[in-house]
Order: structure tokens, then sequence, then C-alpha cells
């Protein structure tokens, strides 16, 4: 039920061209973004990944990313970074079919960097996803991507004299 939410936001947030989403602020620089914002950062990183990926051109996912992440990369630094991902020719563009699965708590670092970790369980691998954003002008923007495919984890089952054991 919550992935379906989580879903049927991201949807209406896009059709409607919803800019900046939700952020929350208070004196102590606690900033958190909701789960909404953090579904778009998500989707949008990674399909603007994927985009670079498939044409070769990571002019896009640069521009829009944090002054922090361009100062220390070029498109042709990320071209070499991400140039087995991009040979392997993955499409991660079926994440749009899935709900992400987070596997760490969002949070908000002293410096004000906003982590999200996961994964797709998309098929035949998952995508495995580490983000982290910094707030620019009032928006969150790409600080650090990293992005690996990786073979589902399937539980091996055997049995023993009666008694199954999963390995």
């Amino acid at each position: 039920m919550k992935r379906q939410s989580l879903i049927g936001a991201l949807i209406i947030a896009m059709l409607l061209a919803i800019p900046g989403g939700t952020a929350f602020a208070n004196k102590k620089k606690d900033i958190r973004a909701d789960e909404q914002q953090q579904a778009r950062l998500i989707y949008t990183s990674l399909l603007t990944l994927n985009n670079a990926n498939l044409t070769g051109n990571y002019t896009v996912l640069l521009d829009s990313a944090a002054p922090s992440f361009r100062a220390l990369n070029t498109s042709y630094r990320l071209t070499r970074i991400f140039s087995r991902f991009r040979n392997s020719r993955i499409d991660i563009g079926a994440i749009v079919l899935q709900n992400p699965t987070l596997t760490k708590n969002v949070r908000v670092d002293k410096n004000g960097i906003l982590y999200i970790e996961g994964y797709f369980p998309t098929r035949p691998m998952n995508i495995d996803f580490k983000l982290s954003y910094q707030r620019v002008a009032g928006a969150w923007r790409l600080h650090g991507i990293s992005v690996k495919p990786v073979l589902e984890k399937v539980a091996i089952t055997s049995s023993i004299n009666g008694v199954t054991k999963h390995q």
C-alpha cells in the first residue's frame, strides 16, 4: 500500500510538474526531504544517469548537479567512471515500473548533505544505488552517485536429513 501511494504521488508530481517538492527546515538546519521528494530525487537521478549511459552524453547529469559535484567531475571523467556500466548496455529504465527499497534510513549529516541508499528489485538484476544531495538555492541537487547492477540474492534451500536449511 505504501509503495502504491509512493508511485502514485510520484506520477502526480511529474504530471503536475511541481518544482522543488517539499522540504522542512528549522533553526538547527534539520533539513529533511519527505517521501514524495525522496522518490522524485531517486527516479530523476537514476533516469538522468541512464540517459547519459545510453547516449554517452553526461552533460545534463553534470549540469543538474550541485556545484560541489561539478567541481570534481567533467563529462569526460563521468564517461570514464561509468564506462563499464555503459559498455554492458544495461538499461535501468525499468525502474519506473518498480518502487525503490531503502536499505538505510534517509539522513542529513551535519554539513546538510542528504543521503539515500537502496535498490530497485528489477530482474534479472537489482539496481543498487547510493545517492547524496546538497541544498542549492532551496533545492536538492545531486552531490554524489553510485549505481550498480547486482544479481538477485536468491535463498538456496536444501534438505539434509529432513531439515530444511536456507543458505
